[in-house]
């Protein structure tokens, strides 16, 4: 399977499970809003990859710039809106959890960009990304929470993948061709601004941090 396959998979398999929660929320209006809001995203996201608004490094500031932000604020708003509330009522804390590990796929997903040749090598877990413990640890963590809640213990885990997910994206801005570039070695990190690759940080990378932010909410309800 190629990245660009197992990319889109894996964002249609998070997508998936984002409508379908909202499908069994009470307000069967969450399903049809945030089905459209969705979709929307996708078009816009996978539009600008495709005009490739996102690749023009020699104009300062370079649009990239711009995107990194709206990806948070995009986060916030799905974590903190009815959606993420209807989230945080129908989905337990070991389901929350559990959910993160679909990282695993993402990690999978650039491994094999390393390997074609399109991601620099810090970015996989052959680098500097250890995006894939939280992953691996969201599976054993799921299954212990099923049994037994441990607050404190979510709470590291939550933080950890935070620092994770924090650190990958402060290596994939600093891969890209910008004056403050810090990882020379080629290629630089470009191929995530074009689609389907935009879907990496437009989809999966939303997901992790909108999870984390659901999670902190969930935590203060128990």
């Amino acid at each position: 399977m190629t990245s660009s396959k197992l990319l889109i998979f894996t964002s249609l398999f998070v997508i998936a499970n984002w409508l379908l929660i909202q499908l069994k929320s009470e307000d069967k209006k969450n399903f049809f809003q945030s089905f459209v809001m969705i979709c929307l995203w996708l078009i816009l996201i996978l539009s600008i990859g495709h005009l490739g608004l996102l690749s023009k490094f020699d104009v300062f500031p370079p649009p990239i710039l711009f995107f990194f932000p709206t990806l948070l604020l995009f986060s916030f708003f799905l974590a903190f809106s009815k959606y993420g509330t209807a989230v945080v009522q129908r989905v337990s804390l070991a389901g929350l959890v559990f959910f993160q590990s679909f990282r695993i796929l993402a990690e999978i997903v650039l491994f094999l960009a390393l390997k074609e040749g399109m991601a620099p090598v810090q970015m996989t877990f052959e680098g500097y990304n250890f995006d894939i413990v939280t992953g691996i640890s969201a599976i054993f963590l799921g299954i212990y929470l099923r049994k037994r809640i441990n607050k404190k213990l979510v709470l590291w885990f939550n933080i950890m993948g935070l620092a994770f997910l924090g650190i990958i994206a402060f290596i994939a801005l600093t891969s890209m061709p910008v004056p403050f570039r810090l990882f020379m070695k080629e290629p630089s990190n470009i191929w995530v601004t074009a689609s389907p690759y935009i879907l990496l940080p437009g989809v999966l990378v939303v997901a992790a941090f909108t999870l984390h932010l659901l999670i902190f909410r969930k935590l203060k309800t128990l």
